[in-house]
């Protein structure tokens, strides 16, 4: 088997890389395939790897819960190649289970429970497919029932904190010129983090000013496995060096919301000041 991974995968120093451990230790053969600045895959690229004899598997990512804006293209070229397609949603488990945009087209879907629910650790599989279904029948599992959830209830909110932020930085006079949304924003998909760009001001200085007043903002990712730093893919490498993720967690209020926008701002209009 070759296995083809997206170039962008993050790694930290606590925690190694969630992605990537398990293909080393497991000594699997493996590429890269590109993404852009806007996390979409290069479907070009992607192709011609899946373009030569063998038998092939596809990993794709739904980062922050959102589906690639080119899905259901990528699923059909997978597919053209024979190509064993596996969904990473660890982030998109609302995005699955409540607004059906992805989980389903691939033969194996991955979720990460403690990342989406109130779960120490654990994960959760589902098979699609009949393929390879053989070697789960006798395997250890715990059994978990993630719809003793509102799983609906938790994604309206998610969704709304989303929203809050779109609105607050799309419409504030100042934010365009150094934040920009990754993405615009949809009802249709379930945020994990709200995701965005910082374009004219250092990232750092944001994440530990939040995090220094207890504000939860985090960056995913930004570090890249060293395999994605040696390759030089210049997209990934630039994301990770300028993304920063807001948070959208249904235990975060309207209040926290404003208040952090409140900091944001002026931590910019300070480095602009300094300028």
């Amino acid at each position: 088997y070759k296995l083809l991974l997206p170039g962008y995968i993050g790694y930290s120093s606590k925690e190694g890389s969630g992605i990537y451990d398990p293909v080393m230790e497991a000594g699997v053969h493996h590429a890269f395939y590109k993404v852009n600045r806007r996390l979409q895959i290069n479907i070009k690229d992607l192709e011609e790897k899946l373009d030569y004899p063998g038998k092939k598997v596809v990993l794709l990512v739904h980062y922050f819960g959102i589906p690639d804006i080119n899905y259901e293209k990528v699923i059909d070229i997978c597919r053209k190649y024979d190509a064993v397609i596996i969904e990473d949603a660890a982030h998109a488990l609302y995005t699955d289970f409540v607004d059906h945009c992805c989980g389903s087209k691939g033969d194996y879907t991955i979720y990460s429970l403690h990342k989406m629910l109130p779960f120490k650790t654990g994960g959760m599989l589902r098979i699609n497919t009949l393929l390879g279904n053989e070697i789960f029948l006798h395997s250890e599992r715990n059994r978990v029932n993630i719809f003793d959830y509102d799983l609906y209830s938790i994604s309206k909110v998610r969704k709304q904190n989303a929203k809050m932020w779109d609105l607050l930085i799309c419409h504030s006079t100042f934010f365009p010129k150094v934040l920009e949304p990754l993405w615009q924003y949809s009802e249709d998909v379930t945020y994990q983090t709200y995701p965005v760009i910082v374009k004219d001001t250092c990232r750092d200085d944001l994440y530990f000013g939040l995090n220094k007043q207890n504000f939860g903002a985090v960056s995913l990712y930004h570090e890249m496995i060293k395999p994605i730093e040696k390759q030089g893919l210049e997209e990934a490498l630039w994301l990770s060096e300028h993304i920063l993720n807001l948070p959208v967690h249904q235990d975060v209020n309207k209040t926290e919301i404003e208040k952090m926008f409140e900091l944001l701002e002026k931590i910019l209009k300070t480095r602009e000041d300094i300028k």
